[in-house]
């Protein structure tokens, strides 16, 4: 076995470097982009929810008691509701982070 060092210099030694060309959107179906592109915005605009969960504010939470459900954001909806300490917001995938939460706990873990 030889160490990674070794193995990307073989690597290196026998790969040829790709060509690069400029194509029109239309003709780079099955092209393979040749450097990274990133957008000047974020898409969406907002922070959402990577997982189905509870979002609630970290620093508020007691572990000793429990929060308050005070309703749902779903993906594609908006809410107004403002979190207090001692409650939870049910989120779904994708859906907007209310304000003040900054902590989502993942369905699974409640």
């Amino acid at each position: 076995m030889i160490d990674v060092t070794e193995a990307k210099k073989l690597i290196l030694e026998n790969c040829n470097e790709l060509k690069t060309e400029t194509v029109t959107l239309l003709e780079a179906t099955g092209c393979t982009l040749a450097e990274t592109v990133l957008s000047p915005i974020d898409s969406p605009p907002f922070h959402q929810s990577a997982v189905d969960g509870y979002a609630f504010i970290y620093d508020n939470q007691n572990k000793n008691n429990e929060l308050v459900i005070k309703g749902e954001i779903q993906a594609g909806n908006f809410s107004s509701l403002i979190l207090n300490p001692a409650e939870t917001i049910r989120i779904y995938t994708g859906a907007p982070i209310p304000d003040g939460a900054d902590t989502v706990v993942m369905q699974e873990k409640v």
